[in-house]
């Protein structure tokens, strides 16, 4: 309260001076004009906090971003909650139409119009203190020293916010399976001095079975079985025993009990099992998270930003019963045939195998910003640590057993339930470390009579870390895997028309940008980018963007030095022989992956008509043309095999046994995207009156009281920014 008094304080005395030097004299009692009726009140005007009285010749808003290329769409706080999210992460989600680039490249997110060190800096930021948010074309991005195939998105937050905020969700499918539960808590404060920002976040998801989905789960192989198949066991045989001349016959359960006789087993008939409880279509899984974000003046005029995170989770499949085939001798105390047999089954008493993976990432992150007389400079810096194990299950070790199988041990019955078997397992292990430090200033390299020539130059340096080691089958491997990247970008914008300063203006407002950058990997050698475009808008409420982009990209860290995991019993559809199969799915880095070239063509219009506010158009077209593209593995099917032959191994049979997933190259990718659509907000209804005490209906719109008496000096509030003096009064604080 006394803050505001304070502001009312310096309003009437700034009023008083102002009424001292008048020359004119005064007006009359009698002849007083009448007070001119009040502007009513709309939502821009309630969710408009009154903080600083900031008179600049731009006329920009709080917030806004470099340059004079305007927001494809700007989303008002009342437009925000209308979106019923409670976070910024949520929020972009719900705008990943708006803000996903034709060019491919995920958005860059902008704070109050400045860089940012990561998405950890305000990802937990209720959307509650957000007072505006911009969606820009990529041209923008050029001038915070990022790539021109990102879309930019400008998150201007109220400048003084407190909140406590505890969120819980609970949620699952109608046809049951996979509980999920999810706990938030979050404090956030914004005021004059910076902000503080803390989260803690638990989430849990159950697994989701075959059988939740009334799945039948067999093995496609047609021998093992949880009650045990007999095949022939000598090499070459097509019969299991002369008194019983088949290739396949199913035991019976009384087996696991004592000796059958052999006319219990049933000939040309495999017993199956239904797999389902024991295999995963979803795994199970655990995340902690907790992330906590300081933001101060430093040094007077520098904003210094420390961002600390961590995240745990873990992740649990079901793969199926382990599976044993076991050569039974003639002359074994419980079998009755006369020569030995195979016996495939598989060891439903075990627990089914699983497949585990543990990862434990940490973050540390700064963004260091300053605004003097000519420049705009930041600096950013990034750590991150991450460790991710793997333990896959690959069955038991049957060596014992057969020994005492080979042995005639009189107490063994392979038909019952075994003991004391030890699982077989392989096992990954990859640690990242990352680091990045980035340098980007902006400033007029020089001054034309239509503008500034604006110039934006980057330099950072990025180094990367991998070492993986693996355990497949008794064989251990090793991977060392670094990576160095210097690399620099320096983009020019020059306006060549200007219809606010006279220059040209019969042809509007147009102005052209060069971009140039190269980077120096240590693994890859030297890649260029360079491109150019046009902005151009003829008249205010048109405005139309041109751009040509060369890029060259490397491979990752990850795709290239990924250790190998080896999954068994990998279900896939086999696409050429038309059924599901079990595979065996290798997985991780490919080092023989080659650099991309990507060549874009961009063309983008803009229509927001002044007569229906809240209303935009918007049109791209993009033509994109990419040699040598990285991607996953795709779908395996017949075509793919096709291109991909040496990724499929079949057996003699044909049946597909392995596939490797690894990440490839492709030839070449073409595409051309033509992008159009229309954005509406309107609000419904009349906006609530705001509730009685609290500080916007003390200190009124407009510099009007709750009691209708005007604050002193509210007609400064009111005064256009035109007029501009260059000076900022003190802020009223809550």
């Amino acid at each position: 309260m006394s803050r505001k008094l304070a502001l009312a304080g310096v309003l009437s005395c700034v009023a008083t001076s102002a009424h001292a030097q008048a020359t004119r004299p005064a007006v009359p009692a009698e002849q007083a004009p009448k007070p001119a009726a009040e502007k009513p009140v709309t939502p821009e005007d309630l969710d408009t906090e009154v903080e600083a009285i900031t008179i600049t010749a731009s006329g920009k808003p709080y917030g806004a971003v470099m340059g004079d290329i305007p927001p494809e769409e700007t989303f008002s706080a009342a437009d925000v909650r209308s979106f019923g999210v409670s976070s910024i992460t949520d929020l972009l989600t719900e705008l990943t139409p708006q803000t996903t680039s034709g060019l491919g490249g995920d958005p860059v997110v902008l704070l109050n119009g400045r860089r940012i060190s990561g998405m950890g800096e305000i990802r937990d930021i209720p959307t509650e203190a957000i007072q505006r948010v911009e969606i820009l074309p990529e041209e923008v991005a050029l001038k915070y020293g990022y790539s021109a195939d990102q879309k930019v998105v400008n998150v201007v937050l109220r400048q003084r916010f407190r909140a406590a905020t505890v969120e819980g969700q609970v949620g699952g499918s109608t046809a049951g399976g996979q509980l999920s539960e999810m706990a938030n808590y979050s404090r956030l404060q914004l005021n004059r001095q910076g902000r503080t920002n803390i989260a803690v976040k638990v989430q849990n998801s159950d697994r989701l079975l075959e059988s939740d989905r009334d799945l039948i789960s067999r093995n496609e192989s047609g021998l093992y079985d949880l009650v045990g198949n007999i095949g022939p066991a000598l090499p070459g045989a097509s019969q299991i025993d002369p008194a019983l001349p088949v290739a396949v016959a199913g035991a019976p359960s009384s087996a696991a009990s004592g000796r059958p006789a052999l006319s219990a087993f049933t000939p040309n008939l495999a017993n199956t099992s239904d797999l389902s409880d024991s295999r995963t279509l979803l795994p199970e899984n655990q995340q902690l998270s907790i992330n906590s974000v300081t933001n101060r003046y430093i040094l007077d005029n520098v904003s210094a930003t420390l961002n600390l995170g961590l995240t745990a989770s873990r992740n649990n499949s079901l793969l199926g019963p382990a599976r044993a085939r076991l050569v039974i001798p003639a002359g074994d105390p419980f079998s009755p045939f006369s020569q030995p047999v195979a016996l495939y089954r598989y060891l439903g008493e075990l627990a089914p195998l699983e497949q585990t993976s543990r990862n434990l990432a940490g973050h540390a992150g700064f963004t260091l910003n300053r605004d003097t007389e000519t420049l705009r400079l930041s600096l950013t810096g990034n750590y991150d640590h991450a460790i991710s194990k793997t333990q896959t299950d690959r069955g038991v070790d049957l060596t014992s057993v057969q020994t005492r199988l080979t042995a005639l041990d009189p107490t063994l019955n392979p038909f019952a339930p075994l003991s004391g078997l030890s699982l077989t397992r392989d096992r990954a292990r990859s640690t990242t470390d990352t680091a990045d430090l980035q340098f980007v200033a902006n400033g007029a390299l020089a001054k034309f009579k239509a503008g500034d020539l604006s110039t934006t130059f980057k330099l950072g340096v990025t180094g990367t870390k991998l070492e993986a080691k693996s355990f497949r089958g008794g064989v251990e491997a090793d991977s060392d895997q670094s990576r160095g990247d210097l690399n620099t970008q320096v983009s020019f914008d020059l306006p060549l028309a200007s219809r606010r300063k006279g220059v040209r203006a019969g042809i509007g407002d147009l102005s052209a940008n060069l971009n140039l950058a190269a980077r120096q990997i240590s693994d890859f050698g030297t890649l260029t980018t360079i491109g150019g475009g046009l902005n151009w808008s003829p008249v205010k409420p048109v405005s139309f963007i041109v751009s040509m982009t060369r890029q060259e990209n490397a491979p990752s860290i990850a795709q290239l030095g990924n250790p190998l995991v080896t999954t068994p019993d990998a279900r896939v559809f086999d696409y050429v022989r038309g059924a599901t199969v079990d595979v065996t799915r290798i997985s991780g880095g490919n080092p023989n992956l080659k650099a991309e070239e990507r060549n874009v063509l961009k063309l983008g219009a803009s229509f927001k008509p002044e007569k229906i506010q809240g209303l935009s158009l918007t049109a791209n077209y993009t033509r994109v043309r990419i040699d040598n593209p990285v991607a996953g593995f795709p779908a395996a099917t017949a075509a793919v095999e096709a291109a991909f032959a040496d990724r499929f191994t079949r057996d003699a049979d044909g049946n597909l046994t392995r596939i490797d997933s690894r990440p490839v190259n492709f030839a070449k990718r073409e595409s051309e995207q033509i992008r159009w659509g229309l954005n509406f907000s309107r609000q419904i209804g009349r906006t609530p009156p705001p509730p009685p005490g609290g500080w916007r209906g003390r200190q009124g719109v407009g510099g009007q009281r709750q009691d209708g008496a005007s604050v002193p000096g509210a007609e400064l509030l009111r005064r256009s920014p035109g007029g501009a003096t260059g000076r900022t009064y003190p802020r009223a604080a809550a």
